[in-house]
């Protein structure tokens, strides 16, 4: 569809599973929006609750639902994309909410740096009601490209599902979100994304995870094969030294998460550890790498209970 370069059509999507108490709050805040040449694509997941019912109660032109066999979150986004009118796409999780600026600030930055596949924002969590300010390590007000992402991702990931903007015309994937995965499975399309075009970022937070909404993915344990983890070495870009960097620190950062965050078998976890190189990080990573496996699992199940963040190991 042809829009002006001035009034681009938007497609938000909003992929819904059991959402019942949040998802008004998520559709309003879009429908609240200063910039309205957007339209709202719904895709419920199969929820079980009254979360369509609740949707069906609010009444706006721009809104279209639509109701599927559950398959998952990345499946459900899929299929919104699948259905938009735009190139120009949006995200917003149910229980998430956005600033009524945030699709003009996302339009203003498509028509400042159109040779970018991807625009993000800030965003800031929410816990019952407390707000905890995101740190990116950008000065203040920055806006525009980020020169080397994966170096600059080390200090600070700046990716989330709630605060992006994609450009499917310029990146052109056969699929986006990939529907093996449950957990991590917007990380995996984000870096995806960031190896194949430029990113845009402006340091100015207009969208808000809410982490104690109910039914939150991140809240579930799940199999490890279900992880994006357990995929992430099918992107590797060896031509690419800051992401070969940065994939190895974050695999061995989050080495420290498995046994708490996923079921994960022991071939599974010795797989997992024969991908990682030990040797590039520091001391206390390398003396771990010298230890036997079963020693490893031991000592990673033990950490949870007695270090209270496991990110400072």
């Amino acid at each position: 569809m042809e829009v002006e370069c001035d009034n681009k059509l938007i497609s938000v999507i909003i992929p819904l599973f059991n959402k019942e108490i949040s998802v008004t709050h998520a559709i309003q805040s879009v429908l609240n929006q200063t910039y309205t040449n957007f339209e709202l694509i719904i895709v419920d997941d199969g929820s079980t609750d009254s979360s369509l019912k609740v949707v069906n109660l609010i009444k706006d032109s721009r809104i279209r639902l639509y109701n599927k066999s559950n398959g998952g979150v990345s499946s459900a986004r899929n299929y919104g994309i699948n259905l938009a009118k735009s190139n120009l796409i949006s995200f917003l999780d149910a229980d998430d909410l956005w600033e009524s600026t945030f699709l003009f600030e996302m339009v203003e930055l498509s028509k400042d740096f159109p040779e970018c596949g991807i625009y993000c924002l800030g965003i800031d969590q929410v816990t019952n009601d407390v707000i905890s300010h995101s740190i990116f390590f950008i000065p203040k007000d920055f806006r525009g490209i980020i020169e080397d992402y994966f170096c600059h991702a080390k200090k600070s990931v700046l990716f989330s599902s709630s605060s992006v903007l994609i450009d499917t015309s310029i990146l052109k994937f056969d699929s986006y979100f990939d529907e093996r995965i449950v957990i991590g499975e917007d990380i995996f399309l984000w870096y995806r994304i960031a190896l194949k075009t430029q990113v845009c970022f402006y340091n100015k937070v207009l969208s808000f995870y809410i982490f104690s909404a109910e039914n939150r993915a991140m809240n579930k344990k799940v199999d490890f094969s279900k992880s994006y983890l357990n995929y992430i070495h099918e992107i590797e870009d060896f031509n690419n030294i800051s992401y070969k960097s940065f994939i190895n620190y974050q695999c061995i950062r989050e080495l420290f998460f498995l046994f708490r965050r996923y079921n994960i078998t022991n071939n599974q976890f010795e797989s997992y550890l024969s991908k990682l190189d030990f040797t590039q990080e520091s001391l206390k990573y390398r003396f771990f790498a010298l230890l036997p496996n079963k020693l490893k699992s031991i000592i990673l199940k033990i950490i949870p209970k007695v270090v209270p963040f496991l990110g400072q190991f």
